[in-house]
């Protein structure tokens, strides 16, 4: 009878130190996940800053764009020297098709 209650004391005391060790292992775990979960609120803050400074930046740069592009008529054009191009060109789709290559096309080679 003795050493079956010295058994279950010896069973108690390793029972106890396996749920403190899993007890320590499960408050470390939360602690790391707390930790992990700051620090990702803190980046996304900072990204939702960034983002926010970069709109700021494009928004000041398309503002610009638009005060020089209203600036810019033809009397401005032909003071900065450009002229009427004698001759308009444009490609369509399905038209003929030519290859651009080295070979002189009127050479006899």
């Amino acid at each position: 009878m003795h050493s079956i209650a010295l058994f279950r004391f010896e069973y108690r005391k390793q029972a106890f130190f396996a749920l403190a060790i899993l007890a320590g292992m499960l408050v470390g775990t939360y602690l790391f996940l707390l930790n992990q979960t700051i620090r990702d609120v803190v980046a996304v803050e900072d990204t939702e800053r960034a983002v926010a400074t970069l709109h700021s930046e494009v928004s000041d740069l398309e503002r610009q764009y638009l005060i020089a592009r209203s600036k810019v008529n033809l009397e401005t054009a032909s003071v900065l020297g450009f002229q009427d191009a004698p001759r308009v060109d444009f490609l369509a789709r399905g038209g003929e098709r030519t290859r651009l290559t080295l070979v002189n096309q009127g050479s006899s080679e």
